[in-house]
């Protein structure tokens, strides 16, 4: 089972927090600071959960999640910002498998969405899994 996080933040001193948050709590966190990078790190390696800040240096976060989508398909999407009208504006992209998480949030509130992040990309990546099986049979 995939545990691997990629969290995509500008502030270095959360992107410091993050880590060994991430780390202690068992998780393989990767750490970024930029889209471009987290463009190219999603292009190699497949995480459980894409955790990002809404407002980054020349972008936004539901911009790349857009972008992430078809690099990551089975990713739960989780994005952190103090601006409720984030969530309408995801529902107007049609992005209804991403989580919003409200800042100020505590530990607590960060490791309950991870857990619901977690248990969403296990469901989805078991039902792919299992249609690829199902594709390979019918071949054969």
């Amino acid at each position: 089972m995939s545990r691997r996080v990629l969290i995509v933040d500008d502030d270095p001193i959360l992107r410091a927090m993050f880590t060994r948050h991430f780390r202690r709590l068992g998780y393989d966190a990767i750490v970024v600071s930029d889209v471009d990078t987290a463009r190219e790190i999603a292009a190699r390696a497949t995480f459980a959960i894409i955790l990002t800040d809404y407002h980054l240096d020349g972008a936004n976060g539901l911009d790349l999640i857009e972008d992430l989508s078809e690099l990551q398909p089975d990713a739960s999407a989780i994005i952190m910002s103090g601006d409720p009208a984030v969530a309408e504006s995801a529902a107007a992209r049609g992005l209804s498998r991403l989580a919003i998480l409200l800042k100020p949030f505590g530990a607590a509130d960060l490791v309950e969405i991870l857990k619901e992040g977690l248990a969403r990309y296990l469901v989805r990546a078991t039902a792919r899994d299992r249609d690829e099986e199902a594709s390979i049979f019918a071949i054969a």
